[in-house]
């Protein structure tokens, strides 16, 4: 059988899509004054629970599947006393959908890990409910790192100068360099730029500043999500994790993996947690200069994305990524992918990309099956269309939108096209699948035809 015709916007209807899901990111609601950034955009940290509001009755309107929601629901400025409490607040305007059968999907930004340590987030979020249950824990010692290093690169010196990174950050326990640190403190790293000097002090709750530099269940009440599960160790908590969407009446399906791009970070993991040490470690060899972490002052290019309030995938999480890459082509689906934080450097400022974005593009763009990537983290429209052919969207920031304009988007999936419909400050764009896999830019200010 012939393949469709492929769909000519111009023409007219497209027809119904095969499914339809909502979008939306950087709500970062919080009861405090309206601010400003550090580059002194306004931010409407109360205003955010009215723009979800109004995008739950935008997508109740619209019979949407599923909402993907990009991180960063809560804002650094709360008050950490009553964040439980305003993240019930936000939970609920979405259990409007989760009652009527319509989960939501949610990624962990920083904000978000300011707030709350990640199992709690796990917990009250849902990820808990869908995340891997056999991740094995991160390990430690130079013998399981060296085999990644480049042939090339004089390995033993770069061993040594990262173990001594981690060893001082704890002088009472022997730590030795994490199989997760490898991988980002050789990119774009000569040996000569790999200063190591005195080690960082442990970042806590800061509020930083993001704009510099399985099964579809039901969400969860808010009641229900923020009682905490006792037997849950902070230590052991996966915020990684994927789901799969089958249209009634289509022949295939689409997986949708979730990333935590704060898998090894400074942020929601306990002080003594190997990726809380490796990632202090690494942003000392990185970002030396800046006794604030947060500051990219004095890093240029793609270096200034190695600031505390970014983050990696990191090598146990990208294992995962790769073998729920090839479970997808096995079973021939199509993917689409989130994290909060963007993976394609022309989508966004240096300072808002995941630390290791390379390798996650690389695993990305070997499987035909990817289509789509979706972020949040810069608060600025953000797209682009990689060699491979794959669509990045970064979608506008919630917390930046006036009273009175909107901030969220609905996604139409067809056989070859996906349509997103953006509302407000959301742009939308026309994102089609050429038979050879390749993309064009449309000429049109803001819309992109694949």
């Amino acid at each position: 059988m012939a393949p469709p015709a492929t769909p000519v916007v111009e023409s007219g209807p497209l027809g119904p899509p095969q499914f339809r899901f909502g979008v939306i990111s950087d709500v970062q609601h919080a009861r405090v004054d309206d601010g400003k950034s550090y580059h002194g955009t306004s931010r409407y940290y109360r205003n955010g629970l009215k723009l979800l509001n109004q995008a739950v009755q935008d997508w109740q309107q619209n019979d949407i599947s599923f909402v993907l929601q990009m991180g960063d629901i809560l804002d650094g400025s709360q008050p950490r006393d009553a964040s439980l409490e305003v993240l019930a607040s936000v939970l609920a305007e979405l259990e409007v959908l989760g009652t009527a059968g319509i989960p939501t999907y949610h990624t962990l930004g920083n904000h978000c890990l300011y707030n709350l340590q990640r199992h709690l987030l796990n917990q009250a979020l849902g990820i808990s409910q869908h995340a891997p249950k056999d991740q094995p824990y991160p390990t430690e010692g130079v013998s399981h790192v060296t085999g990644l290093l480049p042939e090339q690169q004089p390995t033993h010196h770069l061993v040594t100068a990262l173990s001594q990174q981690l060893d001082s950050l704890s002088p009472t326990v022997s730590v030795s360099t994490s199989v997760e640190l490898l991988q980002y403190a050789i990119a774009d790293c000569s040996l000569e730029d790999c200063s190591v000097s005195t080690a960082p002090t442990l970042l806590t709750s800061s509020s930083g500043d993001d704009s510099t530099p399985g099964s579809s269940a039901p969400v969860r009440s808010p009641a229900q999500s923020l009682t905490p599960s006792p037997e849950l160790p902070a230590f052991d908590a996966v915020s990684y994790y994927s789901f799969a969407h089958t249209p009634g009446g289509c022949i295939g399906s689409w997986r949708v993996i979730m990333l935590d791009g704060y898998d090894v970070s400074m942020l929601g993991w306990p002080a003594e947690h190997p990726h809380t040490r490796a990632a202090a470690a690494l942003l000392q060899l990185r970002n030396p200069h800046n006794p604030n972490k947060n500051s990219a002052e004095g890093l240029t290019g793609l270096d200034r994305r190695f600031v505390a309030f970014t983050g990696g995938i990191g090598n146990r999480q990208l294992a995962w990524l790769e073998q729920e890459l090839a479970a997808a082509t096995a079973c021939s689906q199509r993917v689409i992918v989130c994290s909060h934080l963007p993976f394609l450097p022309s989508t966004c400022p240096p300072a808002c990309l995941q630390w290791d974005y390379r390798q996650v593009l690389d695993l990305l763009q070997a499987c035909p099956a990817v289509k789509l990537t979706l972020a949040g983290h810069s608060h600025q429209n953000g797209y682009a269309v990689d060699d491979s052919g794959i669509h990045h969207v970064v979608l506008h920031g919630v917390v930046e939108t006036a009273p009175g304009n909107t901030c969220h988007g609905r996604v139409d999936v067809y056989d070859d096209l996906m349509l997103l419909h953006g509302e407000g400050m959301v742009e939308s764009r026309v994102m089609f699948l050429r038979p050879d896999g390749k993309a064009t830019v449309a000429a049109a200010a803001g819309v992109a035809v694949l």
